[in-house]
């Protein structure tokens, strides 16, 4: 493991140095010294220091600053608004306005309180005291309390895959702005893993709204962010608006937890799914942000006069079906694993060097509190003689292995495309089907039967443990596998020390167990208008959820 801070859950940058350990009292506390520093709903991985509009007033001429309405072309259709249950980054980036947390993370990654004011916790991280923010209000005009935040935790906890560390932990309303957590083990993690930073986080909503929810999810989107939802047209829209009451907590914090001003009247995010029409779409003024640039494209953009942005965006991979079909065999995963061209695959999807990393580790560098490179021996060895063995030891006799992917995500597509050719020259039969993302989602979900491989991309996460699919609920996973407990008790420690210990174990249990595999790191590119001023990129995050949370330029 990297020299690694104290500090507890911290993300900061690798230097050639050996980092020194920081102050924390200020940070996280025990009883006697209170975890203190608040912040609001934060600037995302990518925030604009200004803004625009389609209609065409120029904000980056220095003229007066247009904030009437933004609007995004983005790649994807969320097949749900409920945080809760998906795991799509569409829905994250989509509703990441609207809603809130209980904590957010700093840019050093350490967690900070959001909708609490302060958090108290005992010597082994056991037991845990929310203090609410008094005088908050969700969009419906009800105030937050107590029991919006219990029934939202135990939602999340039953519901989410990223939820189920917290399935032993009890929620309790001690009065109408008092929350407290205990678990019946020490749990260090708590906070990060809560974290209001990636998809599928506990977003704190009303009483009523979870009751209300159905078996497809919440139908009633509300919650306490700086912009409520106004509208959702299936495969065309979301709109939402300025939330007039929104109270920031006004302190000096930084990355996801830092304070945004709630810059524009209305936001409409469009499902553009075709990666050439979000362009011209840009190049036209039709829209003012357009999501997921291609490498190949950014000339055409900056040829037409808007800019771009490119920054680190996390993991590239695929995940496998452990319940049925031939990739429960793990000596048929570990054939495809040693048999892979990493380099190959990413530079099918990402085009140059500059755009990708190959690299096996599940967090990224610039977590120095949770990178570890354990296990990462098995990565990217493009064995073939290997492969071959371990094929030869499973139970695989030709069927079919079904590639579920889409192309709402082209870099998914373009990944398994390359997939599809080498696992065919290692002797496995594998082929394409291919979906709508949401479908991806809901296949992979929901019919176990109909799909061996899938592929996706995630967003960097608040600790190596927390991508879905480390969850032992997630899609595809073996419930009750030996492995999970690996990932649990990376949680379930009371200091930054053992967590650590535990994460070697873990990441190389995640190699020898292989429930997914990591194509490397990866790069994502936003494209704007010429009338916005250049895009801020937060280190290490991933989301594109908040480009709309903006200061307007001067």
């Amino acid at each position: 493991m990297t020299p690694l801070h104290s500090d507890p859950t911290g993300i900061s940058t690798a230097t050639s140095e050996a980092p020194r350990p920081r102050d924390t009292s200020r940070r996280y506390r025990t009883p006697a010294r209170r975890l203190g520093l608040a912040v609001v709903a934060g600037a995302s991985a990518v925030a604009l220091a200004a803004c625009g509009s389609g209609s065409g007033t120029s904000g980056g001429s220095g003229g007066e600053v247009d904030t009437t309405e933004l609007s995004i072309a983005y790649s994807a259709q969320p097949g749900s608004l409920d945080p809760h249950i998906s795991t799509a980054e569409a829905t994250f980036d989509f509703m990441r306005g609207v809603y809130e947390g209980l904590v957010a993370l700093d840019d050093e990654g350490v967690p900070q309180p959001q909708l609490a004011e302060s958090i108290d916790t005992n010597e082994d991280y056991s037991e845990y005291t929310f203090h609410l923010r008094e005088g908050i209000t969700f969009h419906d005009g009800s105030a937050l309390d107590a029991q919006d935040v219990v029934d939202t935790m135990e939602r999340w906890t039953e519901l989410a895959p990223a939820g189920g560390s917290f399935s032993d932990v009890t929620w309790e309303a001690v009065d109408d702005l008092t929350v407290t957590m205990t678990s019946p083990v020490p749990f260090y993690a708590a906070l990060t893993l809560m974290a209001n930073h990636q998809n599928q986080y506990p977003a704190v909503t009303t009483s009523e709204a979870i009751e209300a929810a159905g078996p497809e999810g919440l139908g009633e989107f509300v919650g306490t962010g700086p912009y409520s939802f106004v509208e959702w047209v299936d495969s065309q829209y979301v709109k939402l608006e300025k939330n007039e009451d929104y109270v920031p907590y006004e302190v000096d914090s930084t990355g996801g937890a830092s304070p945004s001003e709630v810059v524009y009247d209305t936001v409409t995010l469009n499902v553009v799914s075709d990666p050439s029409t979000r362009v011209s779409g840009l190049q036209s003024g039709e829209y003012d942000i357009a999501s997921h640039i291609l490498s190949d494209q950014i000339p055409q953009v900056e040829g037409a006069g808007a800019q771009q942005e490119t920054f680190g965006k996390g993991l590239s991979g695929m995940y496998f079906n452990l319940n049925e079909g031939p990739m429960a065999d793990k000596n048929l995963r570990h054939a495809v694993l040693t048999g892979l061209d990493m380099e190959a695959i990413l530079t099918g999807a990402y085009g140059g060097p500059d755009f990708f990393t190959v690299e096996g580790a599940i967090a990224t560098e610039l977590q120095t509190n949770w990178y570890t490179d354990a296990g990462t021996e098995e990565y990217n060895v493009q064995d073939q003689e290997l492969a071959q063995e371990y094929l030869e030891k499973s139970d695989y006799d030709g069927e079919p292995v079904r590639l579920n992917v889409t192309r709402d995500y082209q870099d998914h597509y373009d990944t398994a495309v390359v997939v599809e050719q080498q696992l065919n020259e290692m002797g496995i039969a594998a082929e394409l089907v291919v979906s709508d993302w949401p479908t991806v989602l809901a296949t992979a979900k929901d019919e176990p039967g109909a799909w061996e491989i899938s592929f996706s991309s995630w967003s960097p996460q608040s600790m190596p443990t927390r991508y879905t699919f480390q969850g032992e609920n997630a899609s595809g996973a073996l419930i009750g596998d030996p492995y999970y407990e690996a990932v649990k008790a990376v949680h379930y420690t009371d200091s930054l020390e053992s967590a650590q210990t535990a994460l070697d174990e873990q990441q190389t249990a995640f190699y020898d167990f292989l429930p997914a595999i990591i194509f490397g790191k990866k790069t994502g590119t936003v494209g704007y208008s010429a009338d916005l001023a250049p895009i801020q990129i937060q280190e290490g995050a991933g989301s594109m959820g908040l480009w709309y949370l903006a200061t307007p330029a001067g």
